[in-house]
């Protein structure tokens, strides 16, 4: 792939700054292991999203893994 993009989110637990950073953690973090594994740095970029892209619905202060998440989309 000529571009990675990651895409990181949080639950809603949690204040909406905590949670913003937490997702940009996240993202650093599949970076570092893309990285580990032989992908470029320069070709991967992430952002967090914080709890602004829940897969599952839930009201605020909800813990749910399965909002928990990072997805990974390569670009040609």
């Amino acid at each position: 792939p000529s571009q990675v993009v990651i895409a990181a989110a949080a639950d809603t637990m949690g204040t909406n700054e905590y949670n913003d950073a937490l997702s940009v953690r996240r993202g650093e973090v599949v970076k570092q292991r893309l990285v580990s594994l032989g992908l470029p740095a320069s070709a991967i970029n992430y952002e967090g999203k914080g709890e602004r892209a829940p897969r599952v619905p839930t009201p605020d202060q909800t813990r749910e893994q399965g909002n928990r998440y990072a997805t990974i989309t390569f670009v040609k």
